[in-house]
């Protein structure tokens, strides 16, 4: 808590409105004698905990307080200078914000022993440091929260230099990142880059842009774009060229029609009007100050109210300062500009920053994006930065349906270049929300969090999100991602993929291994004991698209394959990492069921084919199809132990059926039958379990279910002769004998629906709703991925466990393929078949077999289990997947 701080406002001049927040205003000591005024705006949201920002207008020399009352901070100054309107986009709904004036002449900030002081960019990355440690100071229960710093146009300087200078001075603020909008980042360079933005824009004929680079440049290893003009080969044929008028009155957004404000055309004489004549572009403004007409230009209030004598001291303004001026700050440029280019690689390299991010509106030409993205682009090679997913689109409002706010391309290490679609130089000021959306991804406000959910009355321990990940263009994934309850900042990520084809993952989650079960009723959720989340963090993913709440924007009947799917896996799996980077140092495993057995190996085989950097580590698929495709025997062999058919028919159809090929029997492909008609001649049997999924339940299989099995599996027994109840057609189960589905119900609530985040429109949520945009190939075989896997990329595990109920994905079928993977990659067996245990205590209840090989492959049998493991045998599930990640060992 803040006690007795004298800089607290009490009251504003001219606010009529209730605030919901603390602020503060005064003076920070910097170096010796000079003292930088400062503004600080409480967040709304847990102040005591919210990160710290640090905002800095550029110039040099202009005021951070004129950025803070005309752009992002939670009051706008009106065209009256005596009132002021709270701003609907602050800054301060999700951070404290800290507007600080540098360097000292600038606005508030002064120097005791001079009028006119010098500085220069070191000085200002001195006297910002030492009064950035002066704040922490008067506010030290601050300190330990996440600290960023952002702002524009020549903070570009200001920024780097002083994150440079809190690492290099090994403080102990908290930094985590930094975002530079509209930056001077690599000034000093007369690039065509600006040339390359006229040209997009219109401002210049094509005509004029060839004749000038024809002039000026010469192309050196085939990269025009690195024409610096004011290093001609030729300078007299350079100059040669009549400069071009450009008739836009401002620069700064150059789809404006007023004049930018009198304090901004100063600083384009001064700083930027020099560089656009070398490249040979002159402004209206060039010629002097030009006056806007009214009503049609908006009014300058801001500078009025801040000179105003009763607002100067409700905010602490030392007496017989100076008149205030938005840019009226003494900056010393004999030196140039200092290019920021080295400092941000130790930035990123040696200092492992977390965040860089550098945003552009693409309507200025002052700091225009194509620059700033140049630099990007450099710096990621210099760093060896990857890109990291494709260059797409962000909505302003953080909403997949959301207004588009621009485009955004991250790479690793967390560099990022966000463009700023309909904004100029200020895009807080000419885009608010945009400007608040980069913000929240800066300081990772996430506004995928869920807050609370409906029919939940129980605590819990662990944070969750969710809501879409991109994938291919226009595909969103629906994602639901709970924290682990054992640190997770560190505890491994698991994706957890349910199969169909086309069945929802939160399908799995809400009825298997999720923290949550949906009860009967409907409306509420119970805690689950053995959630996987207790030891890992969970990412449930529906894929493909047209499943449960994932989407194509761009048809309702999307096409999905094995490979379009494992792509799209691929791309929003890389999505989630862009959404939550500080995971992907973590572990990374996959797993899940049934044609997860597909899923699983292509997408594992995706990240090593792709060079990714996600830290995959290994892979377990449950009761998985994983050589489907092919009608083995293998389901009859199970059917005749578990005594689903006699001896008698069971015989017979081998007979029929099959021919012994090199002394292996188990091979016989029912599809291949040497004589088709003896084959078919052995009638079907009936099997009277009601459920294959699990043979020894007594209910039917939930009704989504039985559409997969009669969609998918009812040929294929049908094939090798079994003949299933539900294969007539869809059973419902008495009550109360069988369990009611409160699932379906639950996720269509529309209050639980806008809980997580699901998108306004979306179809009715379904457990298995994408089958019928699914096309299965003919033969989906795993053996050779697999094989890839072991052999040439050295994936840590592959696991296959089943449960020893189920017929659909058999564990016979897999426990042959698990062999016939271990035979191919010459993974000797390590010891014999044996049990586990549940709790993985010697005395506790067997949890069934296990055999395990070399090369980190393993075969585990669940006993008294069915097709959902999680769902039938929680704890001996939990005990997998703590094996799986290395908790312990089966």
């Amino acid at each position: 808590m803040i006690h007795m701080n004298e800089d607290e406002i009490t009251s504003l001049p001219g606010l009529s409105d209730a605030i919901k927040f603390k602020q503060y205003s005064g003076y920070l000591n910097a170096s010796k004698g000079r003292h930088h005024f400062y503004w600080f705006v409480e967040s709304e949201s847990d102040p005591q905990n919210a990160p710290v920002v640090l905002w800095l207008t550029g110039g040099p020399g202009c005021s951070s307080i004129f950025g803070m009352i005309t752009e992002n901070g939670p009051f706008r100054a009106n065209e009256d200078g005596k009132t002021l309107s709270l701003h609907d986009f602050a800054a301060n709904k999700v951070a404290n914000m800290v507007y600080m004036e540098s360097p000292v002449s600038t606005g508030f900030s002064y120097d005791e022993n001079s009028r006119q002081p010098r500085n220069d960019d070191v000085t200002t990355a001195n006297d910002n440091y030492l009064a950035l440690e002066s704040f922490f100071v008067k506010y030290p229960h601050l300190k330990k929260n996440p600290f960023y710093i952002t702002g524009e146009s020549y903070a570009g300087v200001y920024i780097p230099m002083l994150a440079h200078e809190i690492f290099k001075r090994n403080s102990t603020i908290n930094l985590k990142g930094l975002s530079i909008g509209n930056g001077l980042i690599n000034g000093g360079d007369d690039s065509q880059s600006s040339l390359d933005f006229a040209l997009g824009h219109g401002l210049i004929t094509t005509e004029y842009y060839e004749k000038k680079i024809e002039a000026c440049c010469e192309c050196k290893t085939g990269v025009q774009h690195e024409c610096d003009f004011s290093k001609a080969p030729n300078r007299t044929k350079c100059q040669s060229v009549e400069g071009s008028e450009v008739s836009t009155p401002n620069p700064y957004n150059i789809y404006d029609e007023c004049f930018p404000d009198l304090d901004l055309q100063k600083v384009f004489n001064a700083y930027s009007k020099h560089h656009f004549e070398k490249i040979g572009l002159k402004f209206a403004i060039n010629d002097g100050f030009k006056y806007n007409a009214k009503p049609k230009c908006p009014v300058n209030g801001h500078t009025p109210y801040l000179n105003d004598p009763a607002v100067q001291k409700a905010l602490h303004v030392r007496e017989g300062g100076v008149h205030w001026g938005a840019c009226d700050g003494n900056y010393d440029r004999s030196h140039g500009y200092t290019s920021q280019v080295e400092t941000t690689i130790e930035l990123i390299q040696k200092y492992k920053i977390g965040r860089f991010v550098v945003y552009n509106g693409d309507f200025d030409i002052m700091c225009d994006f194509v620059t700033d993205q140049r630099f990007v682009d450099g710096i990621a090679v210099s760093t060896q930065s990857k890109k990291v997913g494709r260059y797409h689109e962000w909505s302003e409002d953080g909403q997949v349906s959301g207004r588009i706010g621009g485009f955004v391309q991250h790479y690793e290490n967390g560099l990022s270049f966000v463009l700023a679609r309909g904004a100029g130089h200020m895009v807080p000021e000419d885009k608010p929300e945009a400007g608040l959306q980069i913000l929240k991804d800066l300081v990772a406000v996430n506004e995928d969090e869920i807050t609370s959910l409906p029919g939940l009355s129980d605590a819990i321990k662990f944070k969750q999100y969710s809501g879409y990940l991109n994938a291919s263009k226009g595909r969103h994934h629906f994602y639901w991602f709970v924290e682990s309850e054992s640190d997770p900042q560190n505890a491994p990520v698991v994706l957890w993929l349910t199969g169909g084809p086309g069945c929802s993952s939160i399908f799995g989650m809400i009825t298997e291994n999720g923290p949550f079960r949906a009860n009967e009723d409907g409306k509420t959720l119970s805690l689950h004991d053995f959630a996987a989340n207790k030891v890992a963090n969970m990412v449930y993913m529906e894929s493909p698209v047209s499943t449960g709440f994932s989407y194509d924007e761009n048809t309702r009947s999307p096409h999905n394959n094995d490979e379009t799917t494992a792509n799209d896996n691929y791309l929003a799996l890389e999505s989630f990492f862009v959404k939550y980077p500080h995971l992907k140092k973590n572990p990374f495993y996959i797993t899940g069921e049934s044609y997860a057995g597909v899923y699983i190996p292509m997408l594992a085989h995706e990240i090593f084919k792709r060079n990714s950097t996600i830290n995959l580590k290994g892979v377990a698929v449950g009761n998985g199809a994983l050589n489907a495709g092919h009608d083995s025997q293998s389901s009859l062999d199970f059917a005749l132990g578990h005594g689903l058919v006699t001896t008698d028919w069971y015989a017979k159809k081998i007979e029929a059926c099959c021919e012994c090929t090199a002394g292996i029997q188990h091979e016989c492909d029912f599809s291949k039958a040497p004589n088709k008609t003896k084959c078919d001649s052995v009638p079907n049997v009936r099997v009277s379990t009601p459920n294959p999924y699990n043979i020894y339940d007594e209910c039917f299989p939930d009704l989504n279910l039985q559409e997969v099995f009669n969609t998918y599996h009812k040929q294929h027994f049908e094939k090798i002769g079994l003949k299933f109840s539900i294969s007539d057609g869809l059973k419902q189960n008495a009550k109360p004998k069988c369990p009611k589905n409160g699932h379906t119900p639950y996720l269509n609530d529309p209050a639980v629906q806008k809980a997580l985040h699901v998108r306004e429109g979306s179809a009715r949520w379904g457990a298995c709703n994408g089958m019928s945009h699914y096309q299965k190939g003919a033969d989906i075989s795993q053996v050779k991925t697999t094989i890839e896997l072991i052999h040439k990329y050295k994936i840590g595990r592959f696991v296959v466990y089943n449960g020893d109920f189920d017929i659909v994905c058999d564990f016979v079928t897999d426990q042959r393929f698990v062999d016939g993977i271990a035979v191919s990659t010459q993974s000797k067996k390590l010891g014999s078949y044996r049990k586990w245990t549940e709790d993985g205590k010697p005395d506790g209840r067997i949890g069934g077999f296990v055999q395990h090989y070399e090369n980190g492959l393993s075969f585990v049998l669940a006993r008294d289990a069915g097709h959902m493991v999680p769902e039938d045998r929680p704890e001996a599930a939990l005990q997998i997947l703590k094996d799986l990640i290395g908790i312990s060992k089966l």
